[in-house]
């Protein structure tokens, strides 16, 4: 079967790839010799498909970037193809959006995904609920003659968990919890990052808390301050953060 993780960023999906390597065992795979099942913007998107040595003629896909506002079509092309694949083997059975919970409440994510689903013509069986950070049972109708329903699990993953901000606010908060010199660290990088005029080089309030990480990454690590971001992010030693894995206990039943 094929699963498939739907995120904001690129960033985001070198952070939940580098947890599904170091954690539950997954690896990237480099060649891949299949055609991509989507259409994939290059540029602005970045989609890397993951094996696992226990989990044979089973593939893992993690699709990420251009933001928020298109998670709902990459969810529709994933339902789509579903609707359209004669071969059940081909089809996405689990399902995973990851977004960031900004300044929503747990009643607007909850909204803002059934309005998702119900554009790609997805849907939760009476009497289930919608929910949060597990997974629940959905299902489309395949394209058949007559119609066929098809069941697959979904998994809504919000960070921080109860609180506004992003991914990358969230790691900051468990580094911040790991020791006296972290925090030190973390709020001496947010104070200056703070001092950085919006004007040229933070123009959208989000980029705050990525530039924060950039330089305590930058820190933690200064010999990887010249190399590219997303491979800093994969040396840096995240899985000392418990509390963080502990977050994405569920993505083991991918």
């Amino acid at each position: 079967m094929k699963r498939i993780i739907l995120c904001e960023g690129k960033t985001d999906s070198i952070l939940i790839s580098y947890f599904l390597l170091k954690t539950f065992g997954w690896s990237h795979m480099k060649h891949q010799s299949r055609e991509r099942d989507f259409p994939i913007d290059d540029g602005n998107e970045q989609f890397n498909v993951y094996s696992h040595p226990e989990k044979t003629n089973q593939d893992l896909g993690i699709w990420g970037g251009k933001g928020l506002e298109d998670l709902p079509r990459k969810l529709g092309l994933v339902a789509e193809r579903n609707r359209d694949e004669r071969d059940p083997s081909r089809r996405y059975d689990r399902i995973v959006l990851f977004f960031d919970r900004d300044s929503r409440s747990e009643d607007d994510c909850i909204s803002l995904v059934r309005t998702w689903l119900q554009k790609a013509n997805i849907y939760v069986p009476t009497g289930r609920d919608l929910i949060l950070g597990a997974w629940f049972p959905t299902f489309t109708n395949l394209n058949l003659s007559p119609p066929k329903r098809y069941d697959q699990e979904l998994l809504c993953i919000v960070l921080p968990p109860g609180a506004n901000g992003a991914l990358e606010t969230f790691l900051l908060d468990c580094l911040k919890n790991e020791s006296a010199s972290d925090k030190h660290l973390v709020d001496e990088a947010d104070k200056f990052i703070v001092t950085i005029p919006a004007t040229p080089y933070l123009p959208q309030s989000r980029l705050r808390a990525k530039a924060c990480l950039g330089a305590v990454l930058s820190v933690i690590s200064p010999d990887w301050v010249f190399s590219d971001l997303d491979s800093r992010l994969r040396l840096v030693e995240w899985e000392r953060i418990k509390s963080t894995v502990t977050a994405y206990s569920e993505l083991s039943r991918l």
